[in-house]
This record gives C-alpha cells, structure tokens and sequence, in this order.
C-alpha cells in the first residue's frame, strides 16, 4: 500500500519525467540538451498535431494561448507517444507576463523545463524556449536552457506599445549574454533593433501557414 501511495505522489509531482535531470538554480529548473540546426525548419502550432499528412517533416511550436496546450503538462505520458512522428517540437511556450503572479511566472517556466527535458530524454528534437517576463525574472527565466544551441523566442503580446518593446528587448539582449544562441527561431514581430541580428530566423505565422504551407501538402 505504501508502494501504492508513493507511485501516485510521484504522478502528481511529475517528478518521474526528471528522474535523471541535472537541476539548475534556486528553483531547480532541468538542464536541457544544446541542439544545432542548419537546415530549414518549418514549423506548425501545436493545434495542428492532428492535423498535418506529413508530422515528419514538421516541429511543433506552442506559441498558442495557454489553455489550448494545457493538455500536454495533464497528460504528458500520452502526448509523449505522438511527438516522435514529428520532426521534433519547440519546448512549451506558458505564459511569462508581466502582472502574473511570480510564482506562477516560475511555475510555468518549470513546466516548460520539465516537459522540454522529458521529450529529450525520449529522444525528441527540442529547440529549448526562452522566454522573461520583467527584469527581475532574469534571476531564474533563463535557467535551464542550454548555451550556445538554437533556439526560439516569441514577441507575441510584447510589441503593443515602446515600453513593452524595450521591456522584450533588454530580455533579448540578456538572453544573448547568458546563452550565446547559435541560431534564434523567432515567432511574431521583430523589433527594429532586432532585424539585422543574422541569427534570426522568423517562424511563419498562423496566416502564412495557411496560404503557403498547407497548399504544400505537408
């Protein structure tokens, strides 16, 4: 019986997908796997996962309102028998914004690390995510994530007014000191300040998607 109960607190926690995780920083954040990528990546969202003919030629991003990939964390074990038909998935894109609670800043962080480092360790291509909210989320937003390695970052709801475009990018900037990214797949507007970084590789939206992607068959 104690077994029992122990298998069930583990399931809860979710503590079995980082069993063998290194954890980093003052919240313990799974480290993840650097990854390089030199060829082209096209990518869909993850409402797309039943969708596509050919999820081998495809990643999957999660830069969707919350609540449409909220599945992916309640059943990790079932969606973690799907991805590997795909080419390989961005690691979740929860929500970081400034105004949301801190520890719900640091909870859902930690959930992308989790989740991220779990498809990893089943041998799933994962571009690491990175993500901030205000400067003080610098202190743990970028913990984790691997340095010198590819990797995604959105603008998405940042680029409504100059204080919120300084806001994302001093992160961007921070996150470059810290992680040194070899290549930087970007969803949503890029900033002025931004365009001429060579790293930079814009992620198609939902629109172009649409009219250019899936008249390709794939």
């Amino acid at each position: 019986m104690k077994t029992n109960n122990e298998s069930i607190k583990r399931d809860i926690f979710k503590l079995d997908l980082i069993k063998d995780a290194e954890l980093i920083g003052p919240y313990g954040m799974p480290l993840l796997k650097g990854i390089q990528i030199d060829e082209e990546v096209k990518m869909l969202p993850f409402n797309y996962i039943f969708s596509t003919n050919h999820p081998n030629l495809v990643y999957l991003h999660f830069y969707l309102d919350d609540y449409q990939f909220e599945r992916i964390w309640n059943y990790p074990n079932y969606y973690a028998k799907i991805l590997p038909y795909f080419k390989g998935v961005v690691a979740p894109d929860f929500s970081l914004y400034i105004g949301l609670p801190k520890i719900l800043q640091i909870w859902n962080c930690y959930r992308s690390r989790v989740l991220a480092y779990f498809w990893q360790s089943l041998g799933i291509s994962v571009i690491p995510n990175a993500t901030w909210s205000d400067e003080e989320s610098f202190n743990w937003c970028f913990d984790g994530l691997p340095t010198n390695s590819a990797i995604a970052v959105s603008s998405l709801g940042c680029m409504n007014n100059s204080e919120s475009i300084l806001n994302f990018c001093k992160g961007f900037k921070e996150m470059d000191k810290r992680l040194h990214p070899t290549k930087i797949f970007f969803y949503g507007i890029v900033p002025e300040s931004l365009k001429d970084d060579n790293r930079i590789v814009h992620i198609e939206t939902f629109t172009q998607i649409k009219f250019n992607f899936e008249e390709e068959n794939v």
